[in-house]
C-alpha cells in the first residue's frame, strides 16, 4: 500500500533487475502511468521544499511586475502633449510605445506567475503539460512559471517556427508535410 503525494503515489517497494541477475527493491514515485525512481524516501519532501521556495519567489516577482505595471501605467496616463518640434513629438510617441510593449510583456509574464500559484494550490505544479512528466527543478529554478520540460518544450517551439504551423490559419484544411 502507497501513500499519496497530491495526485501521485508512493509505491513503497519495487523490483528492479540489475544486469548480474539480482533483484533489488528500490521506492518509486507514481507519477500517472509513469514510475520515477526515488534515491532516496526524502526526496519527495526535498521536491516539496524546493516548491514551496519558489511559491515565494513566484510571489516576489508578482510583486515586482505590479510595481513596474503601475509606473508604466503611471507614465502612459502622465503623458502630457507638449508644444515642441516634431522630433520631440516623435521621440514621445516611441517612449510611449515602449512602455506600452513593455506593459504588455510584464502582464502576460503576470498571468503566467498567476497560473504557476494557482497550479501549486492545485498540487499539480511541475507537471509537463505535454508528457506528464516531472519538470525537473533546475528548469523551474530557471524559469517558474514553466508549464513544460525542456523535450515538450522545444516540441512546441519547433512547431511554432514550423512555415506550416501558420498556413493551417489561412487555409483550415492545410496539412503539413511530413519530411
Amino acid at each position: 500500500m502507497g501513500s499519496d503525494v497530491g495526485a501521485r503515489k508512493i509505491k513503497p517497494t519495487v523490483p528492479v533487475l540489475r544486469s548480474n541477475s539480482v533483484a533489488v527493491q528500490i521506492n518509486v514515485l507514481q507519477v500517472g502511468s509513469e514510475n520515477v525512481p526515488l534515491t532516496e524516501k526524502g526526496d519527495v519532501m526535498a521536491r516539496k521544499d524546493a516548491i514551496k521556495k519558489l511559491r515565494v519567489t513566484l510571489q516576489k516577482r508578482r510583486a515586482a511586475l505590479i510595481r513596474a505595471a503601475i509606473g508604466d501605467l503611471d507614465l502612459l496616463q502622465r503623458r502630457q502633449q507638449k508644444t515642441g518640434d516634431v522630433l520631440d513629438a516623435v521621440a514621445e510617441t516611441v517612449q510611449a510605445e515602449l512602455n506600452s510593449q513593455l506593459l504588455e510583456v510584464e502582464s502576460r509574464e503576470l498571468k503566467a506567475i498567476d497560473d504557476a500559484i494557482d497550479r501549486i494550490d492545485q498540487e499539480c505544479y511541475g507537471d509537463c503539460e505535454g508528457c506528464g512528466k516531472m519538470i525537473p527543478l533546475t528548469r523551474l529554478r530557471a524559469v517558474p512559471y514553466a508549464t513544460e520540460c525542456i523535450a515538450c518544450h522545444r516540441l512546441t517551439e519547433k512547431r511554432k517556427s514550423h512555415p506550416a504551423a501558420s498556413m493551417n490559419r489561412v487555409f483550415p484544411s492545410y496539412q503539413a508535410d511530413r519530411v
